[in-house]
């Protein structure tokens, strides 16, 4: 059984030049005594590519997320972060609970190695 992922959220929302990023993390604790955290920066779009991947496929929706839209003010983006938040908890609850590991995809997305160890950090 692979560590769980924990204290998976959006940390906050960034621009840089003009293009926003969602910033992810989580922890793995891959024994009681190391805990690893992860951060990777993520685009709207590729929530929605993960969830065309994964999420679909488990059964997790992704209708509480306000959509992207091209005016949208802090509120709006607080509530998206929120959000996405919310859905990528329920999508590592969704696989560890089926399967006790998480599919490539999820792991890719968040930058957590199968091992629970640092792949690469993206923020």
């Amino acid at each position: 059984m692979a560590p769980r992922l924990t204290n998976v959220s959006i940390s906050h929302y960034s621009s840089i030049s003009s293009v926003g990023h969602y910033v992810c993390t989580c922890e793995s604790r891959p024994s009681p005594s190391v805990v690893s955290g992860f951060t990777a920066r993520r685009r709207y779009r590729e929530f929605r590519a993960l969830h065309a991947r994964v999420g679909r496929g488990l059964g997790v929706s992704m209708k509480a997320v306000p959509r992207r839209g091209r005016s949208a003010g802090p509120r709006t983006m607080q509530e998206r972060s929120r959000g996405l938040g919310k859905y990528l908890r329920e999508v590592c609850d969704a696989a560890y609970e089926r399967d006790g590991s998480y599919p490539r995809e999820l792991l890719d997305f968040l930058c957590v190695d199968r091992g629970g160890g640092r792949r690469r950090s993206e923020a």
